[in-house]
């Protein structure tokens, strides 16, 4: 990038980049201009530094008057943003030839942008620009003499004050009154195991810490549930989203297959049918939202627990089946609790405010009302201030109303908020307003955030991460500043991403109206009034159809400098007609075909969720649905392009080189085909495709990249791969492999070795599976079954010396042990990774890492003897996973001192061969939190009791261990097979090797399964069980061919058979899944024999019509995994394995 620009303020506009960006045109090369154009540019350029030097300020220093201050720095601001404008038009008609858009004009009917003029009249544009602009900057001159000349300014540390960020990325949250909520609302939800559905409500009013105590005990609880999900509501629900977002969380790393509202109701019933789930709605604001989503919750079979927050009670009540027992009335905090806060958060504990500070600070205590939020915006203004600067603190409480009534309200609550603005760092300001460009109670991602703010131009781009750690030191001051929530929070106790309390957000929309700095607009805004050059255009339209946005005649979108448009395809707006925008943010929903359902606004759901007719169509539903985003093209000032658009295929432009100044570039869409000439772009940043696109030829050519992703290994050529290590600035590489029949993978994962180890400044590795395609998820877990093992990586020297990550997720890549070069990897923070073995020399190794805060270590075979941690080594670590056979694991006095989360899976049928009485967490002297995953859970309920004994046991020895949870699960763990397909003996027998590939998948349990359903217990009609007989027969004779393609050497199989024996495998996985369905379906279902006279026959009748529906569920099932088996059975493929000779070593 070029020299470091003055950047972009909420108050000030670009006015202090001028002056350098016009010396940058002035004195470039080809800017076309004459002589007496440069001089008025001069000009121009002399009266901009004198208004800068001399008059130019940040309204909130300005005591009295501020409004005529607001209004003065208004103008300025248009003014700067103006010539800012010119200043790009000119450079690009100097090497264009032609203004921006000119080409364009005629494709789009109604808009009105005038042609540029030949060379006679470009110099009269030119020259009466300048003159324009001379003329205003006067005139701000004049005024500023004429009405602030004898302003009063604020004292200077009212303005300037702010906190230091969290060297983490994580406030010190401070929890007070919370835990007798906490311990009553989990006593009502907690997964007592028993089948019961129980629904609870928080219900109190705005900023009195609803949503905080919810998370609470979801994170408390939600280790309890198979399926957790947290989700918020808003005043204009769109239940698609809400929907999709259930779904997102209960179904992790599998997209909906559909977006239409009931086929999501259906998917999120048919996953949760017989899980345990807790589920949590944030901020419910209309029954019509309940009613909608209870009827998609299943209410039988297992233990299911819904909690919801609203500031209704009559809300409260219908969630709860109009019974207050689990309604829990959230009250504000009282005075002491209140002063816990507001001096603990000031000064670190209640005692240590100084004696002069005493008086004012209970005042300011008073007046806030017992709220918070309201508390803890209050004492970040106030941290770090010395006992001398009373008069501060009297300014804080003066701006405070005194009325009790006022302070607990929605304009106290405005006081707080607007007082805290005020105070805010001036860089800080525009970071804020950006909040209001998104939706109402969403979540939102921060390393999308951060990137946004380097595009716009707030951050100074300082580090070689284009601003990146800058952007994210300002995060940390608003998170500390108590003007975002986190919500996502990493292993390493880094925010990754957060939400916007309501009444922050319509403050911040509030005050981006007031200042002209954004507008956000939905669906149901038609009165509200715009100014005639809005900057920044938020449109959220949702899934409502024929959506417009409210815009006036005068309104003029060719001055919107960042576009976010949120909804139905058909109603995007044109892109023509944005000529500077920087900023392109699209989530776009497909348009749906003959929909007669709205629920927008609706709170009619008559009937019953029923099952589609078809769910065959799902997967194709919106194949033929296909955007052109070749327009994008033209949009010259572009910096960040973002797209969400699931389901569709987009085209990109097949040239983007001339978008010089595209800093990230994400796209999460159907792409096939990246342009080629994206390697040419000199200032990209960031870069996010999908995993099925391949990198463009010339990659090597992008070194000014830090983050790349999500790049397949066994999709792109190993010359591409090798070009990556040309990418000397990259600092986050992000991988994944979806297949393991591509020819040069092996090669590819030997380069990946060697670019790693050229790639001097590279922080992160990830390689996750390809269905998680959205890296920004914390846990590995993966509908995906494939997994390598290569030992050629544990060779190879890495050692790069500033990796702080390398997350290598078990489902697909799995190493033959602690590769040494780990021991160099002295910055090391997060490290998971997958190996077959452990030893004690790979636990020194781990022990010498001094920078290590989180490990997540997964150990195929379970070793002879247990692994010992000691008092050495992890002095950082805080958070631990580990999952083997068995608990082979032991903790000594003084080991790993910081650990507070701990997570351990192994399987059932080795807990007595390790003791976990033996284990010594107790000697876990930090750990706060303790989850148990246990596997191979076909044990009866007599077993689990006594395991859980044992566990209860082991635990309770700790004397500071707050949150247990244990689930049981049916899959076990590493090196053995299903419960029903018996133990294997070796890891190699489930593991897939480059160079030894055991593609049978899961036939030996499948087959077993499929004997237990033809069984008299599961009473199949004869159809179905003819099926599934022809498919127990055929796969015993699969399994056999497939045995013998292991045998050979992978160079001597035909590539059509290596496709064949891979698209078996993948078939029996998932016939697997279908079988499991129907055999848990039918398991579930229980006979009422204690029940008596006519409740006994109730339950008898409901007892048959779930038989009745669940063995029609199941004949569908068979019959469609039996059609798919027909069709992958009769392919020629098959026959060529005859002559198939086995390798005779």
């Amino acid at each position: 990038m070029e020299m470091m620009e003055a950047p972009v303020s909420a108050s000030q506009g670009a006015m202090r980049s001028l002056p350098r960006k016009l010396e940058s045109l002035l004195s470039g090369p080809n800017q076309g201009l004459r002589p007496e154009e440069k001089k008025k540019l001069r000009f121009l350029q002399a009266d901009l530094q004198g208004l800068i030097d001399s008059y130019l300020f940040e309204p909130s220093e300005v005591e009295s008057p501020a409004s005529t201050a607001s209004f003065w720095m208004k103008d300025v601001r248009d003014l700067s943003y103006d010539i800012d404008d010119f200043i790009y038009e000119l450079g690009h008609v100097a090497v264009s030839g032609a203004r921006i858009g000119a080409a364009q004009i005629q494709k789009v009917p109604g808009v009105k942008i005038s042609r540029f003029p030949d060379k006679l009249k470009r110099r009269q544009w030119i020259s009466d620009e300048i003159s324009g602009f001379r003329t205003r900057v006067k005139e701000a001159i004049q005024r500023h003499k004429t009405y602030l000349g004898g302003c009063r300014w604020r004292p200077s540390s009212s303005s300037s004050q702010h906190s230091a960020p969290s060297p983490c990325g994580r406030a010190a949250i401070r929890l007070v009154g919370m835990d007798s909520p906490v311990e009553q609302l989990c006593g009502w939800l907690a997964n007592d195991g028993q089948p019961e559905h129980k629904v609870a409500s928080i219900v109190g009013t705005s900023g009195v810490g609803k949503t905080t105590l919810a998370r609470q005990v979801y994170h408390k609880l939600g280790g309890q549930f198979e399926c957790r999900a947290f989700v918020q509501a808003s005043p204009k629900q769109d239940m698609k989203m809400l929907l999709t977002s259930i779904l997102s969380q209960v179904r992790r790393h599998h997209l909906p297959d559909s977006f239409d509202v009931h086929k999501l109701l259906f998917e999120i019933e048919a996953h949760l049918q017989d899980k345990t789930y807790i589920i949590v709605i944030d901020n419910l604001q209309a029954s019509s939202t309940w009613d909608i989503i209870n009827h998609a919750l299943p209410k039988e079979n297992c233990c299911s627990r819904i909690l919801t927050t609203t500031e209704v009670d009559a809300i409260a009540q219908t969630c709860c089946a109009d019974t207050s027992k689990y309604i829990f009335k959230k009250e504000s905090l009282s005075e002491d609790e209140s002063r816990e806060l507001f001096l603990g958060t000031v000064f670190g504990h209640e005692a240590g405010c100084p004696q002069v500070l005493k008086e004012v600070s209970n005042e300011i205590i008073k007046r806030s009302g017992g709220l918070p939020l309201a508390i803890i915006i209050l004492a970040s203004l106030l941290v770090g201030q010395p006992a001398s600067s009373i008069e501060h603190w009297n300014h804080i409480k003066n701006s405070l109303s005194s009325d009790s009534s006022t302070n607990t309200s929605l304009e106290g609550i405005k006081q707080v908020l607007n007082l805290g603005y005020e105070y805010l760092p001036h860089y800080l300001k525009a970071c804020m307003l950006y909040l209001c460009m998104y939706e109402e109670d969403c979540i939102i991602w921060k390393d999308d955030l951060v990137k946004q703010w380097i595009a716009e131009g707030f951050i100074h781009a300082m580090d070689g991460n284009g601003g990146k750690e800058v952007a994210r030191s300002y995060f940390d001051e608003l998170v500390n500043r108590g003007m975002i929530q986190p919500m996502d929070i990493n292993c390493n106790d880094e925010i990754l991403s957060f939400s916007v309390h309501t009444m922050v957000l319509h403050f911040i929309r509030y005050k981006s109206v007031e200042e002209n700095f954004s507008i956000a607009l939905d669906h149901s805004q038609t009165t509200i009034r715009l100014a005639d050059k809005v900057r920044r255009l938020a449109l959220h339209f949702g899934n409502v159809e024929h959506a417009t946005p409210p815009m006036p005649a005068s309104m003029r979108l060719s001055q919107v400098r960042s576009l976010a448009f949120s909804g139905l395809l058909k109603c995007m707006p044109s892109f023509v007609e944005f000529r500077f925008i920087q900023v392109l943010i699209l989530k776009l929903w497909a348009d749906p075909d003959n929909r007669s359902d709205n629920f927008i606004g609706s709170d009619d759901l008559s009937g019953n969720i029923t099952e589609p007719d078809d769910l065959s169509d799902n997967l194709t539903e919106h194949d033929d649905l296909s955007l052109n985003l070749s327009e994008i093209s033209e949009l010259f000032r572009l910096r960040y392009f973002h797209l969400d658009a699931c389901h569709m295929s987009v085209e990109l432009p097949t040239q983007m080189k001339r978008l010089k100044d595209l800093v990230a570039c994400e796209i999460d869409a159907n792409v096939t085909a990246v342009p080629s000439d994206i390697v040419d772009l000199p200032g990209l940043f960031f870069l996010s495709i999908p995993s099925e696109a391949r990198l463009p030829t010339g990659i090597g050519r992008m070194t000014s990249l830090c983050t790349l992703g999500i790049i397949d290994l066994s999709n792109n050529s190993t010359e591409n791969i090798m070009c990556l290590g040309e990418l000397t600035n990259l600092q986050d590489l992000r991988l994944t492999c979806s297949t393991l029949q591509a020819d040069n993978l092996e090669k590819n994962l030997e380069c990946l070795g060697l670019i790693i180890r050229k790639l001097s400044n590279l922080k992160c590795v990830t390689l996750v599976p390809v269905v998680s395609s959205h890296v920004k998820t914390q846990d590995d877990a993966s509908s995906s079954r494939m997994t390598i093992s290569w030992d050629g990586f544990t060779t190879v020297s890495l050692s790069p010396a500033l990796l702080q990550r390398l997350e290598l997720s078990r489902r697909c890549f799995i190493l033959s042990s602690l590769p040494e070069w780990t021991k160099d990897l002295t910055n090391l923070g997060i490290l998971k990774m997958a190996v077959s073995k452990v030893s004690s020399e790979d636990v020194v190794i781990l022990k010498g890492l001094p920078s290590l805060t989180a490990l997540s270590l997964f150990v195929w075979t379970a070793p002879t003897r247990r692994i010992i941690f000691d008092n050495e080594g992890f002095l950082v670590l805080k958070y631990f996973k580990f999952v083997c056979v068995a608990p082979c694991l032991s903790f000594l006095d003084g080991a790993m001192p910081k650990v507070h989360n701990l997570k351990l899976g192994f399987n059932a049928n080795r807990m007595e061969q390790y003791s976990l009485v033996a284990a010594g967490f107790e000697h876990l002297i930090g750990l706060k939190k303790i989850s148990i995953k246990i596997g191979g859970a076909g044990a009866d309920e007599c077993d689990r009791r006594s395991a859980q004994l044992v566990l209860t046991d082991a635990i309770s020895k700790h004397p500071n261990t707050s949150i247990i949870s244990v689930q049981w699960v049916n899959s076990k763990f590493c090196g053995e097979q299903d419960v029903n397909a018996g133990e294997s003996s070796s890891y190699q027998q489930d593991t897939v090797f480059i160079g030894m590939e055991l593609v049978a998948g899961a036939m030996v349990s499948l087959i077993s399964k499929l004997g237990k359903l033809l069984t008299e217990e599961y009473n199949l009609r004869k159809s179905v069980k003819k099926n599934v007989e022809f498919l127990r027969r055929e796969l015993e004779i699969m399994h056999t061919v497939l045995i013998k393609v292991d045998e050979v050497p992978r160079e001597q199989l035909d590539s059509q058979v290596k496709i064949w024996a891979d698209e078996v495998r993948e078939l029996s996985y998932n016939m697997e899944d279908v079988i499991d369905k129907c055999l848990v379906r039918v398991d579930n279902i229980q006979s009422h024999d204690n029940a008596n006279g006519l409740e006994r026959l109730m339950k008898r009748m409901i007892v048959v019509f779930k038989k009745g529906k669940n063995h029609h569920r199941i004949a569908n099932a068979i019959t469609e995994i039996t059609e798919q088996f027909h069709e992958l059975a009769a392919r020629p493929e098959r026959n060529k394995v005859d002559g198939i000779t086995p390798n005779p070593t």
